[in-house]
C-alpha cells in the first residue's frame, strides 16, 4: 500500500533523480527518510483523554513521553505494565489495551517512543528506542510486563536482552 501512495512514488522519484546528480547528497536523504516515522507525528497529536495524564521524560539525547493512568499516588502499589507501540505510532493506540490492563488491577503506562506522538524529535532510531525504554524503566519501573507492537516489541526484547530492561514477560 506505501507503494501505491503518490507522495512515496514522488520521493523515490526525486530520490533516483539526486543519486544520479549527486550521490552522496541522495545517500544522506536516503538515511534521514530512513529515521523519519511516516506518517508524520503531527497527525497523531491528539489529546490524551481523563484519567491518563502526560509525562515529559529526556534520556540526555532524546525525548519521550510517557502517558500514566490515574492521578499520581503515595502509596501505589500496584503492579506496572509498560505498553509500547510500533513504528510511526503513538501512544494513544495502546490506550485500549491499556484500559483493559488498568482494570485488571495493573498500572499501565504507555510510551509514545522518540520522534512519535507527543515526543521530542522528529528522526529515530533502535538505540534511542533502547535507550527510552532503559530510561522509562529507571522512572517507572519495574515493569510486571511490557506489551509491546512491532517495532517496539523488536526494541524491547532487544533491551531485555542486554539487559536494559529487567521485566521478565514480553
Amino acid at each position: 500500500a506505501f507503494g501505491q501512495s503518490r507522495v512515496a512514488r514522488c520521493a523515490a522519484s526525486v530520490l533516483r533523480a539526486t543519486e544520479r546528480l549527486a550521490p552522496e547528497l541522495a545517500a544522506r536523504l536516503a538515511v534521514s527518510l530512513f529515521f523519519t516515522p511516516m506518517p508524520t507525528k503531527l497527525a497523531s497529536r491528539r489529546s490524551a483523554p481523563a484519567p491518563w495524564r502526560l509525562q515529559r521524560c529526556h534520556t540526555g539525547r532524546e525525548g519521550f513521553t510517557l502517558l500514566r493512568h490515574g492521578a499520581p499516588r503515595q502509596a501505589d502499589t500496584r503492579r506496572r505494565v509498560l505498553l509500547v507501540h510500533g513504528w510511526a505510532g503513538d501512544a494513544l493506540q495502546m490506550h485500549a489495551l491499556g484500559e483493559a490492563v488498568a482494570a485488571a488491577g495493573f498500572e499501565p503506562v504507555l510510551m509514545d517512543l522518540p520522534a512519535h506522538g507527543r515526543s521530542a524529535g522528529w528522526r529515530c532510531t533502535m538505540p534511542q528506542i533502547v535507550r527510552s525504554l532503559h530510561e522509562a524503566e529507571s522512572r517507572c519501573g519495574p515493569f510486571e510486563a511490557v506489551i509491546a507492537h512491532s517495532m517496539g516489541a523488536v526494541a524491547s526484547l532487544h533491551a531485555m536482552a542486554h539487559g536494559l530492561l529487567r521485566t521478565q514477560r514480553l
